[in-house]
């Protein structure tokens, strides 16, 4: 998988490898480049949908050593930067998943 993400302006990009695939339950994966990260997408059905559960856990020392100087940053604003792209990221998830069944 190839990821981009954009912080503050400024775009990283980075590549992972899956380590499992279970159709309609399971995708997992981990970083194979420089942004040490892992992650985990879980599907549950049931109660007449699908609830999905997206656990994602980034060595923040490691990107924020690689963005910090370019951004002029503190620790601090890198942090709450990244923090709010991440809870945007969320919002937008959900927005999707509510907009899927009107589509179908």
């Amino acid at each position: 998988m190839r990821w981009v993400i954009e912080v503050l302006g400024y775009q990283l990009e980075f590549e992972a490898e899956v380590d499992q695939l279970k159709p309609n339950k399971l995708i997992s994966w981990h970083s194979v480049t420089n942004v040490k990260h892992f992650g985990s997408v879980y599907f549950d059905q049931g109660n007449g949908g699908t609830t999905v559960t997206l656990r994602l856990l980034f060595d923040t020392e490691n990107l924020a050593d690689a963005l910090i100087e370019d951004l002029d940053l503190s620790r601090g604003e890198f942090e709450g930067a990244l923090e709010e792209a991440l809870a945007g990221y969320k919002a937008y998830c959900e927005q999707m998943w509510r907009a899927i069944p009107s589509v179908i």
